[in-house]
């Protein structure tokens, strides 16, 4: 008999909650199609306000989506969920520092940065280079553990406080 897994897809506030449940209705979908169903369970709800403790072996955190004055809540709450030892992806989707002439932001990583700058800016969504969020993410109580690079973006691997529990 092998452990349940939990994948929740948390929404933040109520803007994209449609989107977020379509997602996770797709997610149930493949785990069917996968026959996972019995093993994987999907659910939606506010990261900041769900009731769950120490229930998760892992966590993904679409981190870029939440403002700054929302991010220590954000990890408070994924600390607060993650099993001690429990591991944390977050995507690194702004490889690098900002552009700093012209000739970097015409190339492909200045256009990225710019057009994602256009895209959250407005959300006070911070751009946070690879060692700001790593930094960020251990003041947040999370040790880093390894960065890859996907080939699309980078993911960074944390570690939650705590012994795992074998």
């Amino acid at each position: 008999m092998s452990p349940k897994m939990s994948a929740t897809r948390w929404e933040n506030g109520s803007a994209g909650g449609r989107r977020i449940r379509a997602v996770a209705a797709a997610a149930r979908q493949r785990a069917s199609e996968a026959g996972v169903a019995d093993r994987v369970e999907i659910r939606c709800a506010d990261a900041l306000a769900t009731p769950d403790t120490t229930c998760f072996d892992s966590a993904f955190s679409a981190q870029q989506f939440f403002p700054a004055a929302t991010r220590p809540a954000m990890y408070a709450a994924l600390r607060r969920v993650l099993k001690p030892g429990g591991l944390l992806l977050l995507p690194g989707y702004v490889p690098g520092e900002p552009p700093t002439s012209v000739a970097e932001l015409r190339d492909l990583r200045g256009r990225f940065y710019a057009a994602l700058r256009l895209q959250f800016g407005r959300w006070d969504v911070p751009a946070l280079p690879l060692d700001a969020l790593e930094a960020e993410a251990q003041d947040a109580g999370f040790t880093p553990l390894r960065r890859t690079w996907s080939g699309r973006n980078w993911w960074l691997l944390f570690r939650a406080p705590g012994q795992p529990v074998v």
